[in-house]
């Protein structure tokens, strides 16, 4: 389906899945705003959440079975396979984690339906960065999604802990927005455009989970679209994705919150989606949208679980915590048990294939030795992901009163049971996704 993109017709079709979106941002916060004193209205709310992220998703799908494809001048959104898959990828992330606050909101005492609404504005913003053709929408799409992390990370008043991420975030991502501001700067003084297919006429030549997905996605957007044909920034990822591997499994041995543990190991994942971005291939470029899917289920699946695993928070769960987990929760030690194996990379998870394609993306591209050390880093990645798994089955619990808090109910249990499904399925039968992926 061809849209001509000089006309409002057009460009309204090219944007239909984040008019929808914008669409539900406006009704929610009207629904929030008239009725806040209601006591039901933050889970209604967040159902509504649930309806506008499938909605969206319909309008995606339709828009990619359509083939939409840009008619014209150069567009400042893309329409391709590319920011479909990705835009998919993050609804997804954002449908898992509204399911699973559903109660968890409840349980902390948190009463803001706004949490729901930020939750829209940030996908929002990383179907923009995503899908833009233009470096200064990119940018837009990253303050969008940035402001609304950033009130997210602070959403709990009562917690000293979310005031001082969301302060310590806002700071790292203003300094950040003004490098890559820098960046555009740079990129237009040398080209005299922001877009990204006029860079590419020119000079001969792109973040995460969802907000890791949204990075690496503009990252991928930039890098392969604007830039292919200049090999220079081969070597620089190429060195990126050797330190943020070390790093990050280095740092993630010692820790001993699995919390902690967790968000350092999501590092070392970071360097595994740089190295299929260092590729600079189709078969990079693949790897890289399987990998983003299946990292956005195990991570949000581990965090579910040391959600339900804590009192008042899951920042303070340690390994111990989990002792006995098996006997007393035996399905949620289970599902725990596929999320950390599938982190690791082991057979038969669906975090193996996606490791498998990025190593054949990488020696494809003639990077043995990234391969390599990819591989090594995983090895070490067992000495974190392991521990949790033997205390849940080879521990015993350390009272008759253990677990019993340990409930995860609702839209939620569902939610971590699809996950662990899913990333068993794509481990067993990957063929159908992965040829998904490669359109």
């Amino acid at each position: 389906m061809p849209l001509d993109l000089t006309t409002p017709g057009g460009i309204t079709l090219a944007l239909t899945p984040e008019l929808v979106l914008t669409v539900w941002v406006l009704v929610l916060m009207l629904v929030a705003a008239w009725r806040h004193r209601d006591a039901g209205v933050q889970r209604e709310v967040g159902l509504l959440t649930v309806i506008g992220l499938v909605s969206t998703g319909l309008a995606v799908a339709w828009l990619w079975a359509q083939g939409a494809t840009p008619v014209g001048l150069p567009a400042m959104m893309a329409l391709d396979g590319f920011r479909f898959a990705t835009s998919l990828v993050f609804l997804l992330g954002a449908l898992l984690t509204v399911m699973l606050s559903l109660g968890y909101v409840d349980r902390e005492r948190i009463q803001a339906p706004e949490y729901y609404v930020l939750i829209l504005l940030g996908t929002l913003g990383m179907m923009f960065m995503a899908g833009a053709a233009d470096l200064v929408v990119m940018f837009l799409g990253l303050e969008l999604m940035s402001v609304a992390v950033y009130v997210l990370a602070g959403v709990n008043r009562r917690s000293v802990f979310a005031a001082e991420a969301a302060l310590k975030y806002f700071l790292l991502g203003a300094f950040a927005s003004g490098f890559f501001l820098y960046g555009i700067a740079l990129v237009y003084g040398a080209t005299g455009t922001t877009n990204l297919w006029l860079i590419h006429g020119r000079v001969t030549a792109f973040m995460a989970a969802a907000v890791k997905a949204a990075g690496f996605a503009a990252l991928v957007r930039v890098l392969h679209q604007a830039f292919d044909g200049l090999p220079i920034w081969h070597g620089a990822v190429w060195w990126l994705a050797v330190i943020t591997m070390v790093v990050g499994n280095v740092i993630a041995l010692a820790q001993r919150p699995l919390k902690r543990m967790l968000a350092y190991s999501s590092i070392a994942h970071a360097g595994y989606l740089l190295v299929a971005v260092a590729s600079g291939s189709a078969i990079g470029s693949a790897a890289f949208l399987f990998y983003a899917v299946v990292y956005t289920l195990m991570t949000i699946g581990a965090f579910a679980v040391l959600a339900a695993a804590g009192t008042g928070g899951e920042q303070g769960v340690l390994i111990d915590d989990l002792n006995g987990l098996a006997t007393r929760r035996p399905w949620i030690a289970a599902a725990m048990t596929v999320f950390m194996l599938s982190l690791l990379g082991f057979p038969g998870t669906a975090g193996f294939i996606g490791k498998w394609y990025i190593l054949s993306a990488a020696v494809d591209a003639d990077q043995r030795l990234l391969a390599v050390i990819l591989v090594g880093a995983s090895v070490v990645s067992a000495g974190f992901y392991l521990p949790p798994i033997m205390a849940m089955y080879m521990r015993p619990a350390p009272s008759a009163e253990a677990h019993q808090a340990t409930r995860i109910v609702g839209a939620a249990r569902w939610a971590v049971g699809v996950m662990a499904v899913a990333l068993l399925l794509f481990g067993f039968w990957p063929n159908r996704a992965r040829s998904q992926q490669a359109r």
